[in-house]
């Protein structure tokens, strides 16, 4: 029996959208989102929306490293 990952191009979009969505500025007090654009993965742009640079690094660096 093998494990399947999730990787597919929704899965992934959704992973993001929900792990960023759930974020706030602790600034301006202001959620994150994401804006995708384009139908196929390989082709699609996501761009995380913030209100500040500090917080779109801050949204940017848990999406890397999540622990």
């Amino acid at each position: 029996m093998s494990a399947r990952l999730d990787t597919t191009p929704e899965q992934i979009r959704r992973n993001y959208t929900t792990t960023v969505s759930q974020m706030r500025c602790p600034y301006h007090h202001k959620n994150a989102w994401v804006d995708v654009e384009g139908e196929e993965f390989d082709a699609s742009d996501i761009d995380i929306v913030t209100c500040c640079e500090e917080f779109k690094q801050r949204v940017r660096q848990s999406l890397v490293d999540p622990a």
